[in-house]
């Protein structure tokens, strides 16, 4: 008698919890999110807005901004990936967050530059020379599969990568958005952040962290394996060719806007060059005479 009353109540418990996961996973999902809350900011921090050398609409250097978000968490692939998020990188504003977090793999040693770069040329370019923009992390984490590793070892790996994404995200304040374009240690970063908001763990509840997904400029036709796992996950879901546009937001060619912008700048910066050495030698020959 007892067994047929405990199976009938461990599957009414069972049935239960599969009710209250699916519609707690269904309220911290797009399109189903409540709105960002608002964040309470420190009066003491702001950030005197420069003129970007990509955006038109920067703030006046006499006015202070005050940053939208307070944590911008990207990460960088390797190879491709990482170039094209420094391209896409360059129309932001990255100066007027209060905190900004890099997460590179483990020995990709020329996107950890990369991004050491940027802050660097942010350091020098809004900076007075003493004093930092904001704060920045540079971390890096095992990488979730390498090139050409079997998949049979590629799920230890990802585990690897899941706990220091762990590590990262419960360390500091909840980013406000992740952005990725597709690695393998992006798709890691975001699914442990859901994990992290299921449970409201570190303060990540409904109302916070973002995901900004940019599909790669590689894929025209079909979405990536990364892009099919993140579809339904991703708050913006951007991809960057007319034929994908019924799978996410389409926004054009924003890797090569960005390359073309870059060109455009340097053309002009040539141009002012030559112009400066021919009035140089226009100086120098009417001082002669």
């Amino acid at each position: 008698m007892l067994v047929p009353i405990i199976l009938s109540t461990a599957l009414t418990i069972f049935i239960a919890v599969i009710i209250v996961a699916t519609t707690r996973l269904i309220s911290i999902l797009p399109p189903n999110r409540p709105k960002p809350e608002k964040r309470r900011r420190k009066r003491s921090f702001s950030v005197t807005g420069v003129p970007s050398k990509y955006n038109d609409n920067a703030a006046s250097p006499s006015k202070p901004v005050v940053p939208p978000y307070n944590h911008l968490l990207v990460v960088l692939g390797s190879g491709g990936h990482t170039a094209e998020m420094m391209l896409m990188i360059q129309n932001l504003d990255l100066q007027k967050w209060k905190r900004r977090t890099w997460i590179v793999g483990k020995g990709d040693i020329l996107s950890a530059q990369k991004a050491g770069t940027i802050e660097e040329e942010m350091f020098w370019r809004y900076g007075d020379g003493e004093t930092r923009i904001g704060q920045w992390d540079l971390i890096s984490v095992p990488r979730a599969r390498k090139i050409h590793q079997s998949l049979l070892t590629t799920p230890f790996s990802a585990l690897q990568c899941w706990w220091a994404c762990w590590d990262i995200l419960m360390k500091w304040d909840a980013p406000d958005i992740i952005l990725t374009n597709g690695p393998g240690t992006g798709v890691i970063v975001v699914l442990t952040s859901l994990f992290l908001r299921f449970f409201d763990f570190s303060g990540m509840g409904p109302a916070r962290t973002r995901v900004v997904y940019v599909e790669s400029l590689a894929r025209v036709r079909g979405l990536s394996l990364s892009g099919r796992m993140l579809k339904k996950v991703a708050d913006r879901f951007v991809v960057q060719w007319e034929d994908l546009q019924e799978m996410g937001e389409y926004a054009g060619p924003i890797v090569l806007d960005a390359v073309l912008v870059e060109a455009r700048a340097e053309a002009e910066l040539e141009d002012d060059d030559d112009e400066e050495e021919r009035d140089t030698r226009g100086n120098k020959f009417r001082i002669t005479m």
